[in-house]
């Protein structure tokens, strides 16, 4: 059995390239990069050669950036530490209703040490969230916005500049989850006027348990913005030794995206909506989630008519496909974001994503197509026959 994935919003595999730029630290770069000695001081400068690379790849400056273990640690990084050492009198906190629990999770810590939490829904399946819609809850006590970027499961790019020009007039602080921007769609930290923005890179072919938070202006008193305190690693914001051969392949993987992106954007876009055009013409009443246009190129999120997902999932074994975040994948329970954007529970279970990434091919696509088309079919056969 040959087997194709298609599930690129959960983690992508690490590139040749970014393996080659790893296995020298590895094996001979071992120095901790805060020692004062030759070791420490080569690893220290591949470390900023890494920074220098990921903060180009979001339009930051290399010092905006810091290194931790992934986006979860940013999100809590900037709701349980940052934001609550600084918010002075503004403790409002809007949240959309389609973040990750990465996002949701600290939120609801907030809500337990006196902060005050609005939870904005979008209006439609389209899953945006416009200027107006933000500019209706945010009070003069809001003190942060937490926007996801680009959803995880149905890909719908949020208008970020669009928000963050709402923030800056209420004088809020806007934090957008990027883990599914960075290396997939443009992005631009200082021009949109976003003030955190989280990043990891096994989301972009880069290696697990290494990400960044990119932080507009670091906090007087850094010390008690900090999850993580110790030895004062990363200007004192996150301490820990840091994970140079992970920083470096983080690194890699921004310089290739940088180098591909455009071609990659363009490329997967005509691969989704081929298979979006196949399934359609093959699965009458099949629905689309997500805005059709303003959304992850490699992302397609789709409801079934009449058929559970997973069943679907089952009858395919040999293609790598989810029905959601992969942090919920043993859940019983229907997706918050799909319920979010209006669906009903029974919708939510019959709902797939598909993600596309940089080893897709046509051929993969067409073939996807007609194997989903063939295991519905016998699903709703089997349903009649019941």
């Amino acid at each position: 059995m040959s087997y194709v994935y298609f599930d690129h919003n959960a983690t992508t595999p690490l590139a040749d390239e970014v393996l080659e730029a790893m296995i020298p630290v590895l094996k001979d770069n071992f120095g901790n990069p805060n020692s004062r000695h030759k070791w420490g001081s080569e690893a220290a400068q591949l470390v900023e050669k890494a920074r220098d690379q990921v903060a180009e790849l979001i339009g930051a400056k290399s010092r905006q950036v810091y290194f931790n273990s992934g986006a979860t640690e940013g999100c809590n990084t900037v709701l349980r530490a940052i934001f609550p050492s600084i918010c002075g009198v503004r403790r409002h906190v809007v949240i959309s209703a389609m973040e990750h629990d990465a996002v949701n999770a600290p939120a609801q810590w907030l809500t337990r040490h006196g902060f005050e939490l609005s939870v904005l829904k979008p209006r439609d399946r389209r899953g945006l969230i416009s200027a107006a819609d933000l500019t209706a809850v945010v009070r003069p006590d809001t003190g942060l916005v937490c926007i996801i970027g680009a959803h995880n499961e149905f890909g719908t790019i949020q208008p970020i500049e669009e928000l963050a020009q709402v923030c800056r007039s209420a004088g809020a602080m806007l934090f957008v989850d990027g883990a599914q921007m960075a290396g997939k769609c443009p992005v631009d930290v200082e021009t949109w006027g976003v003030d955190f923005f989280t990043l990891s890179a096994h989301k972009m072919y880069g290696p697990k348990g290494v990400g960044a938070l990119y932080v507009r202006r670091r906090p007087d008193a850094v010390e008690e913005a900090a999850l993580m305190l110790g030895g004062g690693q990363e200007h004192a914001l996150r301490s820990g030794t840091l994970n140079v051969p992970g920083i470096v392949g983080f690194g890699a993987a921004a310089r290739l995206a940088i180098r591909e992106l455009s071609k990659e954007v363009y490329r997967l876009t005509q691969l989704r909506v081929q298979l979006w055009s196949e399934l359609v013409g093959k699965i009458p009443d099949l629905e689309l989630n997500g805005d059709p246009d303003s959304r992850l190129p490699g992302n397609l999120n789709i409801t079934f008519p009449s058929v559970d997902a997973n069943s679907v999932i089952a009858a395919l074994p040999e293609f790598g496909l989810s029905t959601g975040s992969a942090c919920h994948a043993d859940s019983v329970t229907p997706s918050a974001a799909l319920l979010a954007l209006g669906l009903s529970e029974r919708e939510a279970f019959a709902s797939l994503r598909i993600g596309m990434g940089r080893s897709t091919t046509a051929t993969q696509v067409a073939l996807l197509a007609e194997r989903i088309a063939v295991a519905v079919r016998r699903a709703q056969n089997a349903v009649l026959e019941i």
